[in-house]
């Protein structure tokens, strides 16, 4: 049966216990429907909720909807899918309160610490809908480390139809049979990686100091944008349509037209993969 007891030093907070687990009560109601139970002449609520449940949980039928009982999370937090444990909402993102988590408008760009329960403006003179420059990174983004980041898209090879794009012919930048990898992304905060450890330039990694070339750059979309990673003949770069979804035509790119070879890292995530050999370009996204 469960047991209900008051949690102190909070006069008006109590934690319903049932097996191995608790699970606290509020004098507010947070959901609809929700648990209420009546204990020392108040009634406390607990949330119910019908996403992914967790192992073991409390759950009730009502009206022939199935929900499990947990914990409301406060604003600046959430339960993330399949837990009854309230962790940091997270860079880049924002919790009204309960399961809720969504990506902020700005990205990172406009919630750059660890909790947040609104969805922040972005801040006058920001960089959104291109690649940043080093100064961008460095002033509107926080430091992370490449755990922070899941990798979404990846390609090593030549585009699958066998299509070469080349530098001198621009059309074929928009040709979809010259991309490895091609997609929607967005909206959120990206980082884009290039790496090729090669002798074949006189060029020192910036990255690793060692023969090769790398690039790295991170960009905030405040919309869906195409995506398109091509490998051609001398062109290893991230190509996105900032105007259209799925890709039409490049807006913008990790390298000035006529210099795709670029060899930059306009970030400050730390701990970025070294390629031993070969030629690879990913894209990630702020977890």
């Amino acid at each position: 049966m469960p047991n209900l007891n008051q949690r102190l030093p909070c006069a008006y907070a109590a934690t319903l216990h049932y097996g191995t687990h608790t699970v606290p009560l509020t004098p507010l109601k947070q959901t609809s429907p929700a648990l209420a139970i009546n204990f020392g002449g108040a009634t406390h609520f607990g949330a119910l909720f019908t996403d992914g449940a967790p192992t073991d949980t409390l759950r009730i039928n009502i009206g022939g909807v199935k929900y499990w009982l947990g914990e409301f999370c406060a604003p600046g937090t959430y339960a993330p899918a399949g837990t009854n444990t309230c962790i940091a909402c997270g860079m880049g993102h924002f919790c009204r309160g309960g399961h809720h988590r969504a990506p902020c408008t700005y990205g990172a760009i406009s919630c750059t610490g660890i909790n947040h329960a609104t969805d922040a403006a972005l801040p006058a003179g920001a960089a959104v809908n291109v690649f940043m420059t080093s100064d961008d990174v460095n002033t509107y983004i926080p430091p992370t480390d490449i755990t922070q980041w899941a990798k979404i898209s990846c390609c090593s090879t030549y585009a699958p139809g066998g299509a070469l794009a080349d530098s001198n012919i621009p059309d074929s930048l928009n040709n979809k049979n010259t991309a490895c990898a091609d997609g929607i992304i967005g909206p959120g905060t990206y980082l884009f990686v290039a790496r090729y450890p090669t002798t074949q330039f006189d060029t020192s990694d910036c990255m690793t100091a060692t023969p090769g070339l790398s690039n790295a750059f991170v960009a905030v979309f405040d919309h869906a944008v195409g995506h398109r990673i091509i490998h051609g003949n001398n062109v290893f770069q991230h190509f996105v349509d900032v105007n259209n979804a799925p890709y039409q035509s490049w807006t913008i790119s990790t390298a000035p037209v006529g210099h795709w070879l670029q060899n930059t890292n306009q970030t400050n995530v730390s701990n970025i993969p070294a390629q031993a050999t070969g030629l690879t370009m990913c894209v990630f996204e702020l977890k």
